[in-house]
């Protein structure tokens, strides 16, 4: 069965469905003693073929644990895709059954993790040790249209979130966009954006998100928009660390129009230092913490800026500790404490805010006994 390529001359890209290279999964709860927890939450994995040279397989998964399994199916739950000597395949480089249909499955035993990964029909399995959100092994599969095995790596991937600006070149013509991305519950994701040039206005988008990878539809002055994304944190596929490869998602004569690069930053200018006030605080199980505020320091302004909701949060405890992020300034970042978090807990809260350069800054915030 043909695939359906997308060229390196279109910038090396986004992805989706995945490719002759191995599976992975994911996960939140780290590989610890005691009984053990299946990954879940948004992960990418990248897998790297021993069999076939310069072959490397991106793997996007939200994944949904029970007890020490978890498992993840269908395109609204897995996307990968296949880059292969500077061109990326659409549902893989090997013909299969049913393409774009992939599904991952895994099991938790202390470190260690079982992963099982069904490409359209061609299945891989991989043996893997499992550090905090990490992941990293091995994997192999023999099919009759694509064997393969390699390594493989994984790990935990934040929601979507920020402002991007750029230049997007539409059929319409090229505008300058401004687009802010909230990734709610359930991988729902709202973009907010602002466009000037051939288009002029203020225009909504809505989809989903699986993990790095964003489907989103709507329309600009009456003329309808479907578009896919990939968030490459790196810049090792986009060329730009934290960008966004924007395609037109519909594919037209094999191949998905790309229509530019959006790159994550308020045009703050320079930012030279970050923090997180307060610094600490408490919270109750099943209560919203104080908000939390992360303030960006711009050379020559004496005024720090709240950056809150396009800094990037995380927590040392992604298993309990629920982010809710603002969509405005001056609301601040609450932190919820599930039923099951240790009393007492002290957790790590981290902001990293992405401009010119990248900063973090951390606070502790302490369960209640």
């Amino acid at each position: 069965m043909k695939k359906n390529a997308i060229s390196v001359t279109l910038m090396s890209s986004l992805l989706f469905a995945v490719g002759c290279g191995g599976g992975g999964s994911s996960n939140s709860g780290g590989g610890s003693s005691g009984s053990s927890q299946g990954i879940s939450g948004s992960y990418e994995f990248v897998a790297t073929s021993n069999t076939t040279s310069g072959s490397t397989t991106l793997i996007e998964a939200n994944l949904s644990a029970n007890g020490a399994q978890s498992s993840a199916s269908g395109p609204s739950q897995v996307q990968t895709a296949t880059r292969l000597n500077g061109v990326w395949y659409v549902n893989g480089a090997c013909s299969s059954s049913s393409p774009g249909q992939n599904s991952i499955t895994g099991t938790v035993s202390g470190s260690s993790i079982t992963l099982t990964f069904n490409e359209g029909g061609n299945t891989f399995t991989g043996q893997g040790t499992l550090n905090g959100t990490t992941v990293s092994g091995t994997y192999s599969g023999t099919n009759s249209n694509c064997s393969d095995s390699g390594t493989f790596t994984g790990a935990q991937v934040p929601n979507l979130a920020g402002t991007f600006s750029g230049v997007l070149n539409f059929p319409s013509g090229s505008d300058q966009v401004t687009a802010t991305l909230t990734e709610g519950t359930g991988y729902g994701l709202t973009v907010q954006t602002t466009l000037s040039g051939a288009d002029n206005g203020s225009f909504t988008f809505s989809g989903s998100a699986v993990a790095n990878v964003m489907f989103v539809s709507g329309s600009v002055n009456g003329n309808p928009f479907s578009l896919f994304g990939y968030f490459d944190s790196t810049g090792t596929y986009t060329g730009t660390p934290n960008s966004i490869q924007v395609f037109d998602d519909n594919l037209v004569d094999g191949v998905y129009a790309n229509y530019g690069l959006l790159v994550k930053g308020d045009g703050l200018g320079s930012v030279t230092a970050l923090k997180i006030t307060p610094q600490s605080g408490n919270v109750a199980v099943n209560v919203p913490s104080i908000p939390f505020f992360a303030y960006a320091t711009v050379a020559g302004d004496s005024t720090p800026i709240d950056v809150s909701p396009t800094a990037t949060w995380t927590t040392s405890d992604p298993t309990n500790i629920t982010i809710n992020v603002p969509t405005t300034t001056g609301v601040g970042v609450t932190f919820t404490a599930g039923s099951a978090t240790p009393p007492g807990e002290v957790v790590t809260i981290t902001a990293t805010y992405v401009t010119t350069t990248t900063l973090t800054a951390t606070a502790t915030l302490t369960v209640n006994q």
